[in-house]
């Protein structure tokens, strides 16, 4: 074996390992967007529960979360918003 054949051998060990090496960049980014998601909607849920646990515990708050909500919220899901408005 010549010093031509060990330098073609080392550059297909070359090429292998970085082939495997951006493979396992590609898994490892893939699986820390999945963390980072998964952390956001965590974020996300714990906030939701501080809003719902505040508007238990004060009517009031809840009251105007609610106004709010009803009178000026685009997602009523098809029904026609609720007013809190006084007739004359």
């Amino acid at each position: 074996m010549n010093l031509d054949n060990l330098a073609n051998v080392g550059e297909l060990a070359a090429g292998i390992g970085t082939v495997m090496t951006l493979i396992f960049v590609a898994f490892e980014l893939r699986a820390n967007r999945r963390q980072n998601r998964l952390s956001m909607l965590t974020a996300l849920d714990k906030g939701w529960q501080d809003i719902n646990a505040q508007m238990t515990q004060d009517e009031v708050t809840g009251h105007l979360f609610f106004k709010g909500i009803t009178q000026h919220c685009f997602c009523n899901f098809g029904y026609p918003s609720i007013a809190f408005s006084k007739t004359t």
